[in-house]
């Protein structure tokens, strides 16, 4: 239990839980994990629905019918040639039954599949199968925001040293020197809040896990090719470390920085962080839907490269509104011992007007 400075006012309270994360991950990325844990409380984002396992011998509802469907066949912690066993039982049954294999995940022991639903009652028989999910979809769904949860004025009060663990440190409270990684739509690289001081793309590495979820590629450097063909990746990724050059009559990128190239002004509707690197990963598409399978492998890319220091972030942001899944449970479980941040939002399915 972290200690909890019980004095009045969010700003107090911003400034005490980050002190004592801070002992933990580090000062920087301390308050501004405490910053973008309140600002995602105070925001719209993605709604997701469960899914539900079966024990092993057992299938979901859908394995009744003869159509093709998607679902995650999750095997138990088994040493590696019984785990190769395993897979390839599960991958013969799914080629016997003109299916496919989606994604293979190494976070967890687990195959994504498209399979007809009468194949999945074999697949549950296999030795060493625990249970399968069946796939679910995943949906799309601030200025005052930043005020409430007391981000602005974090930023003006003194900063906490990381060097001797007092306030009045080196670090301004605008991310700079931290990589968050958003999970969602993705970005627009070329967006003029997302730019920084010398017109390059804030973007430092992006990468798709739609498109081929078995098989994700990173484009470091290639900020300005990352896109957005839904809208709301780059909403959240303005909202974390937009630069706020949109929102002000003066688009002049030179005017809002210092001598060191920290973003001192920006616009009236700057992030939380605008100083901040970002990475994006796009788990969402076009149609404003997805699924747990591309959102779990872009989890588990992550998880892939936690050892590669030109990818790996600091943060990691997913804006959905979760029921209780046991993988997604376990994948974010996996990367916090990994030593990442992970942040997510509560949602907007509250039972009452103004509640989460």
């Amino acid at each position: 239990m972290w200690p909890y400075n019980d004095k009045t006012g969010s700003d107090a309270k911003v400034g005490s839980l980050a002190r004592a994360i801070g002992e933990r991950i580090g000062s920087r990325t301390a308050l501004l994990t405490i910053l973008l844990l309140a600002t995602l409380v105070a925001t719209a984002s993605i709604g997701w629905a469960m899914c539900t396992v079966g024990e092993a011998g057992t299938a979901p509802a859908t394995a009744e019918t003869s159509s093709q469907a998607h679902y995650i066949v999750v095997f138990n912690d088994l040493p590696p040639q019984q785990l190769a066993s395993a897979e390839q039982a599960v991958t013969g049954i799914v080629e016997s039954n003109h299916g496919s294999i989606l994604c293979h995940y190494t976070i967890f022991p687990g195959l994504a599949v498209s399979v007809p639903g009468k194949a999945i009652v074999a697949i549950s028989n296999v030795p060493g199968v625990k249970g399968i999910n069946d796939d679910m979809p995943v949906y799309g769904q601030m200025d005052n925001a930043s005020i409430q949860v007391g981000v602005r004025s974090a930023q003006d009060t003194p900063t906490w040293s990381v060097w001797d663990g007092t306030w009045g440190g080196n670090y301004p409270l605008d991310g700079t020197g931290v990589k968050i990684c958003i999970l969602d739509s993705g970005i627009m690289g070329t967006h003029p809040d997302l730019l920084n001081r010398d017109g390059t793309s804030k973007i430092y590495c992006w990468a798709d896990a739609i498109t081929n979820p078995d098989s994700i590629q990173a484009h470091v450097n290639e900020g300005s090719q990352c896109r957005d063909d839904n809208g709301h990746g780059t909403f959240i990724a303005s909202e974390i470390a937009g630069n706020g050059i949109e929102s002000t009559p003066y688009i002049n990128l030179t005017g809002y920085y210092d001598a060191n190239g920290h973003l001192m002004v920006g616009g009236p509707f700057k992030g939380i962080a605008p100083g901040a690197s970002l990475m994006s990963v796009k788990v969402i598409g076009a149609d404003d839907s997805s699924s747990m399978i591309p959102l779990l492998a872009g989890l588990n890319f992550l998880y892939e490269n936690r050892f590669n220091a030109t990818i790996r972030p600091d943060i990691i942001s997913m804006s959905i509104a979760m029921g209780h899944a046991d993988q997604l449970d376990q994948c974010i479980d996996k990367l916090i011992d990994a030593g990442f941040v992970v942040v997510a939002c509560v949602g907007n399915d509250g039972p009452g007007y103004n509640s989460i």
